[in-house]
């Protein structure tokens, strides 16, 4: 398995939020009945079900890119790419105004359990249940799944961080594609080598 890590971009796309009068970022209308109301987090996979707003419009020469909530962003190229992948079940919630663009969700959704060394889970919410935090752990995620494309769910204070994997015939159909596809570097799935590891509050 490969993890796909978008590259940085210099300015994300807000999907779910926008500036108030203040210029803070608040949840747009449309899905602001979906945010807990003890830890502030929005369901992600029912607000993308609800598709997005039509101000939302940017413009970015990459087949592949991370929105300010951490979702991936990818273009109608790879979108393609994706589709003609045998067995692959993936969500594709398209931008209204910015035309070949989408949000994409695979359905095979990994999340990560407590006693699982590959991941650290903090802060576990009373109202919704989720995480303040689910972050990469010591030990090596197994994933043992069939599906040709999927994601570890992932959390950080913004809310769910899927971290798309494929396995290493997709990962290297999408390395071998010409033209080149980018925007995107494949790497061993679990903790980058180089972050450093988080101290455990209260620990």
């Amino acid at each position: 398995m490969k993890a796909i890590y978008p590259r940085d971009v210099p300015q994300s796309v807000p999907l779910f939020r926008r500036e108030d009068s203040k210029g803070r970022m608040e949840y747009r209308p449309r899905y602001q009945d979906l945010v807990c109301r003890e830890c502030g987090k929005l369901d992600e996979l029912v607000a993308l079900s609800r598709g997005i707003d039509e101000d939302i419009s940017f413009s970015i020469i990459r087949d592949m890119c991370l929105s300010f909530e951490n979702l991936y962003i990818v273009s109608d190229r790879l979108r393609y790419i994706v589709t003609e992948i045998k067995g692959s079940d993936v969500t594709f919630v398209p931008f209204p105004s910015a035309p070949g663009y989408y949000v994409i969700m695979p359905h095979c959704l990994i999340r990560p359990q407590e006693g699982d060394t590959a991941f650290r889970l903090l802060r576990k919410c009373g109202e919704c249940g989720r995480y303040g935090e689910i972050i990469w752990g010591k030990g090596v995620p197994h994933i043992m799944i069939s599906a040709p494309l999927g994601a570890v769910c992932l959390e950080s204070s913004l809310g769910i961080m899927p971290i798309l994997f494929a396995t290493d015939e997709v990962a290297r159909l999408l390395k071998n594609t010409r033209p080149k596809l980018n925007g995107f570097i494949l790497a061993p799935l679990g903790r980058p080598p180089g972050l450093p590891e988080l101290p455990i509050p209260g620990g």
